[in-house]
């Protein structure tokens, strides 16, 4: 189960890092992107997409993982678009509608 960061003392990058510039080099399941921190775990970016470098927060940490939500996308995708649902974001039910539909069958083939 995650760690809540308040009042923990965690590895460096918690430790001293709560937010970080990550390059996404694929999707992990559930629509957030996936890259390696600095120490070399895994990071996933919730609002990031693979190919895309982001400032990110970190949200949870896991022994393996982190959990990020992107604070601002400094070099984005060429497969990201405008959500059509005006709700995008704020309901939950849309994990890739910022990812132009050609890519999200890509990935969903590749997902099998």
């Amino acid at each position: 189960m995650g760690r809540s960061l308040e009042g923990k003392k965690e590895r460096p990058l918690a430790a001293q890092v709560r937010e970080f510039e990550i390059t996404c080099t694929d999707l992990a399941v559930g629509g957030r992107g996936l890259g390696r921190v600095a120490d070399g775990r895994v990071a996933l970016v919730e609002g990031a997409l693979a190919t895309e470098r982001a400032r990110a927060e970190l949200v949870k940490e896991h022994r393996s993982y982190l959990e990020a939500r992107a604070l601002e996308i400094l070099e984005p995708s060429p497969d990201r678009v405008a959500p059509a649902c005006p709700s995008y974001g704020d309901c939950g039910g849309c994990e890739l509608m910022h990812l132009a539909h050609h890519a999200q069958v890509a990935r969903q083939g590749r997902l099998g």
